[in-house]
């Protein structure tokens, strides 16, 4: 599977950091970073070329990386909701059986 690269590189702990914040959450209170569980050759920065997509897809984006954060956050509340009010009606439907 492919990916199309937005220009722009994050690590994954900035990622993780900033939807916590996005959360309200404390990131140090539940993040733990063990250096020594890191990989000793790991691909430090990845690049790639979008170009392709830009031309013949003509895809663009127009979204910066919290805004990016942002979407993500909201569509995974929102399926949470729809989850839960599904197991709810899912448990009643069969306590009614």
């Amino acid at each position: 599977m492919g990916s199309i690269y937005f220009g722009e590189t994050y690590s994954l702990v900035k990622f993780i950091k900033k939807v916590f914040r996005r959360l309200n959450l404390d990131v140090e209170k539940y993040l733990k970073i063990d250096k020594n569980l890191y990989r000793p050759i790991d691909i430090q920065i990845n690049y790639g070329d979008n170009s392709k997509a830009k031309n013949k897809l003509k895809w663009n984006y127009d979204m910066t990386f919290e805004q990016l954060i942002d979407k993500l956050v909201e569509a995974e509340i929102e399926y949470l909701k729809w989850e839960l009010n599904n197991k709810k009606i899912f448990s009643i439907k069969r306590n009614s059986i």
